[in-house]
C-alpha cells in the first residue's frame, strides 16, 4: 500500500534586516544544502514522515538588494565595526549567489522527523520567520535541476500570508512527477501519496481504520474531535452521551470550560483534546482548571449539573493526535496511556478502557 503523508512547502526567505543578518553564522540555504540533519519550522498539523519542499522565495533579491544599498550608506559611519561591514557584505555576496541558483525555485526536499516542538527562538531574537514550532528533518535531497516557481504557478499558489503552503491531492501529484521527471536520480521520498483526508467518508463503521490510515491528518483542532475522538469517547464512555464545552467551577477560579466530560466507571471524567501537546505553552496550567471541581454544568439547556462527588477530583484525560495521556492534579503530571496508534479494533479500545478505569483509581 501506498503511504499516506501530507506535504508543503517550506517559502525560506532573506534576513530582513542587517541587524538580523549580523546574528548568523551562515545562511539558512546554506543549512539545507548541506544535506544533514537540522531543524526547521513546520506546520502545527505536521507529522513524522511528511514531505517539506524547500523553496527560495521570489522576493529574496528584492531584500538582499535594499540590504546592500543601507549597508553601503551606514559602512563609513561607525554604525557597524570593521569586521561586522566585512561579514554583512559576505553574508549578501552568498545570498545572491544562491539567488542566481535557487531564487524563486523548489531547490530540495526532505522528511519530517521526530515530534513537533515549541521554541520562542525567532522571537526572542527578532528573527524573520517568527513561528515557533520545529521538527527535525532528515533524508534531505538537493535537486541537480530546481523547478522554478514558473513551472507549477499554474496549479500550486503561494501562500503570502505565510512561509508555509500544503501541497495535497492533485498539487502534490502533480509537483511530484514535475520533480521526477527534470531529477532522474532521486531516492524513494516520492514514493508517497500526500491525499487530503475524507472527512466526509468517514462514519461510525470506518472511524479508526480511516484515522489510522490518514494517520490522523487534522489541520484544525475541530476536525479531530468531530472525525475521530467523539468516536473513541463514545466507545470509552458508559454511556453514549458525550458532553461538550462543559462549564467548570472552583471556588478560587473564573469559570473554564473544558473540551469534554464523559461518564467512565461510574464518574464523570474531564477531557481535553489537543492536536499536539508538545506546542501548548501553558497546558499544565491549564488542565489544573479542570481539577478538583466544586460543580460542572454538563448541558445548560437541560439544567443538567454534577457536583464534586460525581466527579474524578484530580484526573483529567488528555488526548492528541499522537496518544492518550491522563492528567494527575495533585502530582501536576502527565502519564501516557497509549499511543493511538495501537488503536486497531475493539479489543484494542476495550482494553484501554479497562487500562484508563485502573489508572483513574
Amino acid at each position: 500500500m501506498v503511504n499516506q503523508v501530507q506535504a508543503f512547502i517550506a517559502n525560506s526567505s532573506f534576513p530582513k534586516t542587517l541587524e538580523e543578518l549580523l546574528q548568523i553564522d551562515e545562511l539558512n540555504i546554506e543549512l539545507i544544502l548541506s544535506g544533514e540533519e537540522f531543524e526547521w519550522t513546520v506546520p502545527r498539523w505536521s507529522k513524522v514522515g511528511d514531505i517539506i519542499f524547500f523553496m527560495y522565495s521570489k522576493t529574496s533579491i528584492n531584500i538582499i538588494r535594499r540590504l546592500r544599498k543601507q549597508l553601503n550608506e551606514v559602512k563609513d559611519a561607525d554604525v557597524f565595526g570593521v569586521e561586522e561591514v566585512t561579514k554583512l557584505f559576505l553574508l549578501l555576496d552568498k545570498g545572491e549567489y544562491y539567488y542566481s541558483k535557487f531564487g524563486a525555485s523548489i531547490f530540495a526536499l526532505g522528511q519530517v522527523r521526530g515530534r513537533l516542538f515549541r521554541d520562542d527562538f525567532a522571537y526572542i531574537n527578532s528573527f524573520h520567520w517568527g513561528s515557533n514550532i520545529y521538527s527535525g528533518i532528515d533524508n534531505v535531497e538537493v535537486l541537480k535541476n530546481p523547478i522554478t516557481i514558473d513551472d507549477f504557478r499554474e496549479f500550486i499558489h503561494i501562500s503570502r500570508q505565510s512561509g508555509i503552503t500544503p501541497v495535497l491531492g492533485m498539487e502534490f501529484s502533480k509537483l511530484k512527477n514535475l520533480i521526477c521527471r527534470k531529477n532522474q536520480e532521486l531516492s524513494t521520498l516520492l514514493s508517497v501519496e500526500a491525499s487530503p483526508f475524507p472527512m466526509k467518508n468517514i462514519n461510525q463503521e470506518n472511524w479508526l481504520e480511516m484515522g489510522n490510515m490518514y494517520r490522523r491528518q487534522f489541520f484544525l483542532e475541530y476536525q479531530f474531535r468531530v472525525f475521530y475522538v467523539d468516536y473513541l469517547l463514545k466507545e470509552l464512555s458508559d454511556i453514549k452521551t458525550i458532553y461538550k464545552e462543559c462549564a467548570c467551577y472552583k471556588s478560587s477560579e473564573n469559570v473554564k470550560f473544558v473540551d469534554n466530560v464523559i461518564k467512565i466507571a461510574g464518574l464523570y471524567l474531564p477531557v481535553e483534546i489537543k492536536l499536539n501537546i508538545a506546542l501548548e505553552k501553558e497546558l499544565l496550567g491549564q488542565l489544573q482548571s479542570y481539577t478538583f471541581l466544586d460543580k460542572c454544568i454538563l448541558d445548560k439547556k437541560k439544567n443538567k449539573i454534577i457536583d464534586s462527588k460525581d466527579i474524578y477530583l484530580f484526573k483529567v484525560l488528555l488526548i492528541d493526535t499522537e496518544s492518550m495521556y491522563l492528567y494527575n492534579g495533585n502530582t501536576n503530571k502527565i502519564e501516557k496511556i497509549i499511543e493511538l496508534d495501537c488503536l486497531n479494533n475493539g479489543y484494542d479500545i476495550d482494553a484501554t478502557r479497562i487500562l484508563l478505569e485502573e489508572k483513574l483509581f
